[in-house]
């Protein structure tokens, strides 16, 4: 580690000294910042499903846990008894 690699110098005057010091400090302030701009994905994702026989707009909501109304809205769907084997819905904000 480079702050073990510091501790190995010498140190004939208290200039080497003081760069250590700034130097971890310059370390810290990498760190930090490097912390504060690393990305947290979106929990909420929407996904993509599959039409199946047998599914219902009320039953993928279901097992999604989102509303029947937020997946007619993601895909512009006025009918929630017109859906087709193979159709590809979008289900909004899944946790």
């Amino acid at each position: 580690m480079i702050s073990e690699d510091l501790e190995n110098f010498e140190r004939p005057t208290g200039v080497l000294l003081k760069r250590r010091h700034k130097f971890r400090a310059l370390l810290t302030v990498m760190a930090l910042f490097t912390a504060s701009i690393v990305s947290i994905p979106n929990a909420n994702a929407d996904i993509r499903v599959t039409v199946q026989a047998g599914d219902s707009l009320s039953l993928i909501a279901l097992k999604y846990g989102v509303t029947t109304q937020s997946i007619m809205n993601a895909n512009g769907i006025s009918n929630p008894d017109l859906l087709f084997m193979g159709q590809e819905l979008i289900i909004p904000g899944v946790t």
